[in-house]
């Protein structure tokens, strides 16, 4: 088991509060989101899909998060996040 310490960038950070402000599903989102943030803080360089040789996305529920690892660092950086396309 490897613990990562998850970063949100700044364009992720945007994304998200203007996703919460902009919907009535807002404790569906910050649940999905704590989830993610919590399922990435071990064992990252495990989860999710490859999106591109640098980026992996990983869903839950609403929201989808694209992140990247720097696996040296034991870091984890969130770099967008979108609404599951299904929802």
């Amino acid at each position: 088991m490897i613990r990562f310490t998850v970063l949100w960038g700044e364009r992720a950070e945007a994304e998200l509060i203007e996703l919460w402000s902009d919907t009535r599903l807002r404790r569906e989102i910050t649940a999905a989101v704590d989830i993610l943030d919590e399922e990435l803080r071990v064992d990252a360089h495990q989860k999710g899909v490859p999106i591109s040789k640098d980026f992996q996305a990983i869903g839950r529920s609403l929201v989808t998060l694209y992140f990247r690892i720097d696996e040296a660092d034991r870091k984890v950086l969130v770099v967008s996040i979108q609404l599951t396309e299904s929802n």
